[in-house]
């Protein structure tokens, strides 16, 4: 019983619950240097329902990864928004799958009758 009480305290006093995190990738146009590549995490760090410290922009490949409690048309517009303050342009929000666990080269052994 004390590991559920905990558990619901936790969830209740963080911002995000990890149990239903959505993973976002966002297009960002216009980024030419780090400047503008933290000028874009800025922004979008400081959203409301962006999960703290999961905000990662590349230069390189023109993106965006974060993690929100729910993305919806609402968080969607407010990503796109954000981007835009910070004087890039956003496109292409979309949800992705969480990374893959890493393989493992160890099998199971079956066994026989």
């Amino acid at each position: 019983m004390r590991l559920f009480s905990a558990l619901v305290l936790a969830a209740a006093l963080s911002p995000i619950s990890a149990f239903a995190a959505d993973n976002v990738e966002v297009k960002v146009t216009g980024m030419t240097c780090g400047a503008c590549v933290s000028k874009v995490q800025d922004a979008l760090a400081k959203l409301g329902g962006v999960e703290k410290g999961t905000v990662k922009v590349e230069l390189a490949g023109n993106k965006a990864t974060l993690m929100v409690a729910k993305l919806d048309d609402k968080m969607k517009t407010a990503i796109t928004d954000a981007v835009k303050a910070a004087g890039y342009t956003a496109t292409e929000v979309a949800m992705t799958t969480a990374a893959a666990a890493p393989a493992t080269t160890e099998t199971k052994k079956t066994k026989k009758n």
